[in-house]
């Protein structure tokens, strides 16, 4: 069938181009990254079209169809195969072109010394205030015997600062798993290092703990896979001999915690059947979960519907969406909104947009093209600061260019199942939460001949400026 050939040549392909791409940079975060890709654009097409050869079989992700709308394995759905792989292709491509690997690591002079304590209090504090805000909406859950996840993901408009709570969950989990990837390394870190003591450790666990225990009430893994995958990177790279057993003991319980969301927000653990059966059934929602079809089929939909293109919309509303809604609730609506009414989705269900589609309903093919190019040349240039750092940089931008590419490239399944209005978020979440919290942790106030002032804490303290002089501030935060 010329669909399943395709699909087979697609992935060949991918697969293919995944392999040049290590042999020339040799970074696990591409590869995981195009891993990443691949499920939210592909996989779900190989159970699509044998589900569909072998008969409809009631499969879970099926209920799609009555909801948005069914699909056909049809000239449609073969065209939305081939502009899929052109997706994912022409970002490999680019990053093929563009990433390059130095002869030698450039290391910095002097790594920047993190205080794990400033990190935990920031973290702690911000997963504390998420929790407070959020903690109604729970209880109202709890006492209508109703998941939580539904309850605040369908009232969530009417949740007083239910934004900032999002923020604030990414401020809690994020910086935690680069502080613990920096303890973990100890004091052979090549670009950020850090005391270890068991009080670190500690609060490093309970932190943790408890935005685990608040995600899995939330019914929340986007924010996991992020902060998981951020942490296992930068440790991968900041560590000069990674221990085995600590990547995978990293990944075992970013698994484990993802799995006990998903099976607690589908009602797992409150239904018969010993561990086996809650075994089996993790094993069941890895391969075959919802989240590989929702945003595969959206594209689908966009072909097989015609729905016009808005020629540019997603950039008018990325730009107007700097103005918070509170103050504008008539603020134009970004793709996903536009692809939901001309789709004809149901109201009380919620969706997910390809990052493809949402080009494609801007430029057509042309745009998914320019956006896939866009993708890549950002991957690749984070992916080359990285490793050709600039001496004598500001500290802003040393932080910026020592963390991004690993959060940049943890952040993908958020880019990917959404336009291009994702890139808004990706700045906030990727690059202003880890960047802003690492900059307070790293540095301190240090009383000098000409007054107090703040210092970069590294192995060999440099001052960055008075105090009484913090107006300069942006111009003078530099290491010489």
């Amino acid at each position: 069938m010329e669909h399943i050939a395709v699909l087979t040549i697609a992935t060949l392909v991918i697969a293919l181009l995944s392999v040049l791409v290590w042999r020339k940079t040799k970074s696990v975060a591409f590869i995981i990254g195009f891993g990443f890709l691949y499920f939210w654009t592909l996989y779900g097409a190989w159970f699509t079209i044998t589900d569909s050869l072998e008969g409809e079989k009631g499969e879970r992700y099926q209920y799609l169809f009555f909801k948005l709308f069914p699909i056909y394995i049809d000239d449609d759905y073969l065209w939305t195969l081939i502009v899929y792989a052109l997706f994912v292709i022409v970002i490999q491509l680019t990053v093929l072109y563009f990433a390059r690997l130095p002869e030698e690591e450039i290391l910095p002079e002097r790594p920047l010394r993190l205080s794990h304590l400033k990190v935990i209090v920031i973290a702690g504090v911000s997963g504390l205030l998420s929790f407070l805000i959020i903690r109604p909406s729970l209880a109202a859950a709890a006492e209508l015997s109703a998941s939580g996840y539904a309850y605040v993901r369908e009232g969530n408009a009417q949740i007083p600062l239910f934004t900032l709570h999002q923020i604030l969950n990414r401020v809690a989990l994020i910086p935690v798993m680069i502080g613990l990837a920096v303890f973990f390394g100890g004091r052979d870190n090549k670009y950020i290092v850090g005391k270890q003591t068991v009080l670190a450790f500690v609060g490093y666990m309970c932190v943790l703990t408890g935005m685990v225990v608040l995600c899995v009430l939330l019914g929340n893994r986007n924010e996991l896979v992020f902060a998981f995958a951020a942490g296992g990177l930068f440790y991968l790279a900041n560590t000069l001999k990674p221990n085995r057993m600590i990547l995978a003991g990293i990944g075992a319980a970013g698994l484990v915690a993802l799995v006990i969301v998903k099976l607690y927000r589908d009602g797992v653990f409150s239904g018969s059947g010993g561990l086996q059966t809650i075994g089996f059934q993790a094993f069941i929602e890895t391969i075959k979960s919802n989240e590989a079809f929702a945003a595969h089929f959206s594209l689908y939909g966009a072909i097989h519907k015609a729905v016009p293109f808005t020629y540019g919309s997603s950039f008018l509303t990325l730009l107007l969406s700097a103005v918070p809604r509170n103050f504008w609730p008539d603020r134009p609506d970004d793709i996903y909104g536009y692809y939901a009414e001309h789709v004809g989705a149901i109201d009380d269900q919620g969706y997910s947009i390809h990052h493809a589609t949402g080009w494609y309903l801007n430029f057509g093919v042309p745009g998914v093209i320019l956006g896939a190019f866009i993708f890549g040349l950002i991957w690749a240039a984070l992916f080359n600061a990285f490793y050709r750092p600039k001496q004598k940089a500001v500290f802003a931008t040393r932080v910026f260019t020592t963390v991004c590419f690993w959060t940049f490239t943890s952040a993908l399944p958020m880019v990917i199942r959404a336009g291009p209005e994702a890139y808004k978020n990706v700045v906030i979440q990727a690059f202003l939460i880890p960047v802003v919290v690492l900059m307070i942790a790293s540095l301190k106030i240090a009383v000098k001949a000409k007054g107090p002032a703040l210092v970069i804490d590294s192995k060999r303290r440099q001052i960055l400026h008075p105090l009484r002089k913090i107006q300069s501030l942006p111009r003078r935060l530099g290491v010489s």
